[in-house]
């Protein structure tokens, strides 16, 4: 009934759509973009992340909870009588309910598509039966484009390019390969933990037609936030906004909570916080920049990847044999992770330098923390959303 509502108040109002799709990236672009147009033009984008089924819905809305009734009138009163809807929907697309996306795929035009990135091991592979039938889920989101869509596409990502074979429509590519409409160049991690304030964060050259700019995004790092940074810089030049104006509200931008930020707690240790979300491609593009901050000792908690599906057994032994050799303690939570131990210490990692907590041990889990960590530590906090590690982040950073 509601998806049913939601398509009536969008045949109603027509408001200009912008999928933001892929496997890592789609929330911080999209708090990237939305951020910036909210001042510029009237906008809304999808604001409940508990459950795919309603997340659209809820878009067409402009509600961020899901409380059946108040939700039906809200939807009755848009449809009933003339409100001032906005003129751009920025809707996250994941592909957790096959079905739901079917069901939008029928009617709903595209007029902007961004695909941050699909990688080798695809979240929700399992639903899919395969990486290969989430690419064809993909491919059909390029083929609702309207008439006159732009696609934006990771330019750096195999996956993303296979998309286009044949493609008829307008594609603007953004990434670090050199035949890219919207570059990055000369990335730099900078990570000066000793200095008064501590001088952290990402530089780096977005390199276009528009203008060339270096820009620094203060306790950001990794490719995820360059490439979110790439493809809003990209959509929004589209859009007609300047190239500086937009730069200048990149370097002021503050990062999504929980998206790869550097925190400093009250007790001395360094918090690298991912605890969003993980998925198979994130946690190669958080890795990357665990390994690039110094630190005396080096610690991670590693949740269940709960995205990777069947693939999930292949993914945590992989990210063990990756940890034995830059990391001085491993924790991991959830079922799955426990997997990661086991291949950590087949690949020669001190068995006694690791501990397992499964999700019935929240308070335990807590407790341990409290006693292993000391200044000047370095600890990574990454998982499933759903195991709720940032509350974890939110504890022990205060």
């Amino acid at each position: 009934m509601f998806n049913f509502l939601a398509k009536l108040i969008y045949l109603k109002y027509r408001p200009k759509i912008l999928v933001v799709s892929g496997t890592a990236g789609k929330s911080l672009t999209i708090h990237i973009i939305k951020h910036f147009l909210e001042k510029k033009t009237k906008v809304y984008s999808t604001n409940y992340h508990k459950d795919h089924k309603k997340s659209i819905f809820l878009t067409f809305i402009l509600e961020s909870q899901y409380k059946p009734f108040s939700n039906f009138l809200k939807a009755l009163k848009i449809l009933l009588t003339k409100i001032s809807y906005p003129e751009i929907l920025i809707i996250e697309f994941g592909f957790e309910e096959p079905k739901v996306i079917d069901y939008w795929l029928k009617f709903l035009k595209l007029d902007y598509l961004i695909i941050t990135s699909i990688g080798r091991m695809p979240a929700f592979s399992e639903v899919f039966a395969g990486p290969e039938n989430i690419k064809k889920r993909k491919k059909r989101l390029i083929e609702n484009l309207s008439v006159n869509g732009y696609a934006f596409i990771n330019n750096d990502d195999i996956s993303c390019l296979e998309l286009l074979e044949k493609s008829k429509y307008n594609v603007i590519y953004f990434g670090l390969s050199e035949d890219s409409d919207f570059r990055a160049e000369n990335i730099e991690l900078i990570c000066n933990l000793e200095s008064t304030p501590s001088i952290c964060g990402t530089s780096f050259e977005i390199n276009s037609k528009y203008g060339k700019r270096k820009i620094f995004l203060r306790n950001l790092f990794g490719k995820g936030i360059i490439y979110a940074s790439l493809a809003s810089c990209a959509i929004l030049v589209h859009l007609g906004f300047n190239f500086e104006e937009i730069c200048n509200y990149l370097e002021k931008f503050s990062g999504l909570k929980h998206r790869l930020n550097l925190i400093k707690s009250s007790k001395g240790y360094y918090i690298l916080d991912d605890s969003l979300h993980l998925s198979e491609a994130s946690f190669w593009q958080v890795i990357d920049i665990f390994k690039k901050i110094p630190a005396k000792r080096k610690i991670i908690l590693l949740g269940d990847c709960l995205d990777s599906g069947k693939y999930a057994l292949d993914f945590h032994f992989e990210a063990g044999e990756i940890l034995s050799n830059i990391c001085d303690f491993i924790i991991t939570f959830g079922i799955r992770s426990k997997f990661t131990i086991d291949s950590a210490v087949a690949y020669g990692f001190e068995k006694e330098n690791t501990k397992h907590f499964y999700n019935n041990q929240y308070h335990e889990l807590l407790h341990f923390l409290d006693e292993l960590l000391r200044p000047d530590d370095l600890i990574l906090i990454t998982g499933d959303k759903r195991l709720n590690l940032h509350k974890i982040v939110d504890f022990i950073s205060s």
